[in-house]
């Protein structure tokens, strides 16, 4: 029961995540009215979400060397429903991006700790199966998100009642952590839960190897690209194939709609097929994809392939998590907070990057070609470091002794 309940604790955050992201553009057109503000100036302190959540992956670095998993989470959790229900006295747009920092910042460090908690608890098949179901977690929450956020609108509600919908998911976390024993989760964990084990004043050690490091630059990559596509192809739909808005928006709800079912399939996958083949076949697929649009003169096709692109897209990010995992002996929170960085930062880098290079050749194809060569560039990084890896264990193993 215990296990069952970690689990809960693992998968639950990423619920949590795309609650809190997923409705962003929706609610900023009624946080405006509340602020009495246009929608853009509104708009650029909602970053705060983003941005705190890029500074709780960066506080994770330090934070779990010393204080307990279990400590982290149920005090972080318990700050941001705080944050939630005093953003009901919120009266300037500093106060909400203010609000909006802590919450993506504690939101930022459970995210680490949960998948400590299962690189911690499995190993091999049933790690990556975990790993990935944490992307499925995400899909669905930003589905009933993005749904209940929907419903807010069109009743009237105040521009923050899907955060307290998602409150009480965060509220059901603390009460499983209070109620779960974490004996088992890290050695950071045991150290705090029982003083007297040896070496609990070792400093933890962690190992960098060529492997992980491009696997960073990998996923790096991965989350710069989906983001230049996610920004760009419903703008390439209305400049290059001329439909209306409306038409090239139902770009984005084939994404997120494919994404949704292909994170389930993908978990179940997971167990049965070795994570690198699955990353690679998806990656493949992102390259044909991203040529294909470039070919396409048909807005239909295009948004076919917006099917397509969302199974891509499904459950990348912690099966690149998986992956990198493998590639050390002793995987803890640093490797963890190190891939979700660097695909923060992809992410961060993305419209700057591509808009520069639209202003520059005065072309929105432009994005899409810089979306197919970065999935190259993809395949040939996670190529490299798949053969890094593979030739470190085979050396370990011709280790006599």
């Amino acid at each position: 029961m215990n296990t069952f309940r970690l689990l809960c604790i693992a998968l639950l955050p990423g619920f949590v995540i795309a609650g809190v992201l997923v409705p962003t553009g929706s609610i900023i057109g009624t946080a405006a009215s509340y602020f009495d503000v246009a929608a853009a100036e509104v708009a650029v302190y909602f970053t705060g979400l983003t941005g705190g959540l890029f500074l709780g992956y960066i506080l994770s670095f330090f934070v779990f060397d010393h204080f307990r998993i279990k400590t982290v989470i149920i005090i972080s959790y318990s700050i941001a429903v705080l944050a939630v229900i005093s953003s009901q006295t919120i009266e300037s747009l500093f106060g909400l991006f203010t609000h909006l920092l802590v919450i993506g910042t504690m939101i930022g460090l459970v995210s680490c700790a949960s998948s400590s908690i299962i690189s911690h608890l499995w190993g091999g098949n049933k790690r990556q199966t975990a790993l990935v179901a944490q992307d499925a977690m995400f899909n669905v929450g930003g589905a009933m998100a993005a749904s209940a956020t929907g419903y807010f609108i069109q009743q009237q509600y105040a521009w923050n009642m899907t955060y307290f919908c998602v409150s009480a998911v965060v509220v059901l976390v603390i009460l499983l952590t209070v109620f779960s024993s974490f004996r088992d989760v890290g050695a950071a964990d045991n150290a705090a839960d029982e003083p007297a084990g040896g070496g609990a004043g070792e400093p933890l050690k962690t190992e960098w190897n060529a492997g992980i490091i491009l696997i960073g630059v990998s996923v790096l990559l991965f989350m710069f690209t989906k983001a230049v596509m996610i920004i760009w192809t419903p703008q390439y739909m209305e400049q290059i194939l001329l439909v209306d808005a409306k038409r090239a928006s139902e770009f984005m709800s084939n994404v997120y709609l494919a994404a949704l079912v292909g994170s389930i399939l993908i978990t179940l996958l997971s167990s049965r097929i070795n994570v690198a083949y699955l990353i690679g076949s998806l990656v493949l697929l992102g390259i044909l994809i991203t040529w294909v649009i470039t070919l396409s003169d048909e807005a239909g096709t295009v948004l076919l392939l917006g099917y397509v692109f969302g199974i891509a897209l499904s459950a990348t990010l912690h099966a690149y998590l998986a992956l990198g995992l493998t590639f050390v002996d002793n995987p803890n929170h640093k490797h963890i907070a190190f891939v979700l960085l660097a695909a923060g930062f992809g992410s961060t880098i993305a419209p700057y990057i591509s808009s520069k290079l639209v202003l520059f050749t005065g072309d929105v194809t432009s994005s899409i070609y810089l979306s197919c060569y970065s999935f190259v560039a993809i395949f040939g990084t996670l190529s490299v470091a798949v053969y890094l890896n593979s030739r470190k264990r085979h050396a370990a193993a011709s280790v006599p002794g």
